[in-house]
């Protein structure tokens, strides 16, 4: 029988639809909120730009038979992908609303707390734990590559493109939060507020760098740390409980330092928590749908050969 699909052996295929219609997606937003948009044009174009560098970075690595290589290659594409669009999502977060909304969320931690949480631990803040807690948010960027080389260790390609997938969508949902609820955070925010600067070693000197040179007014909630943190401990834990128990505290340190690091609001950290459990738990249904919707295109585009495939 032949193939319904094209590219149907090609365990990566569904990500790699999901990153395009992303792409797609923000096109449109782009078309649609033209005017609430900075810099539409340069914008616009560069989407474009992106649509077509990442389809021919798909198809090429799609020529290559090393199964190894390909999962280098795919895992380094999807991450830096991901880095690189949350910097291009600060142009679409204020396409709803018109003002940021950290008044909420302080609320919320004064409704709580009695004062916003990060304010709140300045009163615990020494060298050493700001040392331990900025080790803990660094981190994460190793996290990714270590948690994608041990789930391709003991799933091969089938559990890469698995962590992949979740991930990726973790990462989009956070996207459409930076819109559906924008908030600016702290050091933008109230950056007078704070009276004890944080002073640490090299992982709050790597902390501050990437602050100062990746950061942005926004991208805030759900955090998107949280939520790819959410995905590699429920990665590490589905394939290879060691490497889990060995990771969990320096997660759990993760999660409080992106408050303590004045890098979100706690309400930031407990939606990206959720974030990640979400994509966690509907990743399966958003599969289903994406072989219905492919199986439909390839019906309507090819409909003598799926007549033909039936029949045999």
């Amino acid at each position: 029988m032949k193939p319904l699909l094209p590219n149907k052996n090609n365990a990566y295929s569904n990500l790699n639809l999901l990153i395009i219609t992303l792409i797609i997606f923000y096109l449109g937003l782009a078309v649609l909120f033209k005017q609430s948009i900075p810099n539409f044009v340069e914008t616009f174009y560069g989407l474009l730009i992106l649509f077509i560098v990442s389809l021919s970075i798909i198809k090429a690595i799609s020529f290559i038979k090393v199964k190894i290589l390909r999962s280098i290659l795919q895992s380094s594409f999807v991450l830096l992908f991901f880095a690189y669009f949350f910097g291009l999502s600060s142009k679409f977060q204020l396409l709803i609303h018109t003002d940021w909304m950290d008044t909420k969320l302080i609320g919320i931690d004064n409704a709580i707390f009695g004062m916003e949480l990060s304010l709140k631990l300045q009163n615990l803040v020494t060298p050493y734990l700001t040392e331990a807690m900025m080790f803990a948010y660094v981190v994460y960027i190793p996290l990714l590559i270590i948690t994608a080389i041990v789930v391709y260790k003991n799933a091969a390609q089938k559990g890469l493109a698995e962590y992949l997938f979740v991930l990726s969508l973790g990462y989009i949902f956070c996207y459409i939060g930076f819109i559906l609820f924008p908030v600016a955070s702290q050091m933008y925010f109230m950056p007078d507020k704070y009276s004890l600067p944080l002073e640490g070693g090299l992982f709050t000197y790597l902390s501050e760098l990437i602050r100062n040179n990746l950061h942005f007014r926004g991208g805030s909630l759900p955090s998107p740390h949280c939520a790819a943190a959410t995905v590699i401990l429920w990665a590490c834990y589905k394939y290879n409980r060691n490497i889990f128990f060995v990771i969990l505290p320096s997660v759990t340190l993760l999660y409080i330092s992106t408050v303590y690091g004045r890098f979100h609001y706690s309400m930031d950290s407990v939606t990206g928590i959720l974030t990640g459990c979400v994509a966690i738990i509907i990743y399966p249904l958003v599969l289903k749908f994406m072989d219905l919707v492919k199986t439909f295109f390839e019906c309507v585009l090819h409909p003598v050969s799926i007549i033909n495939s039936l029949s045999e």
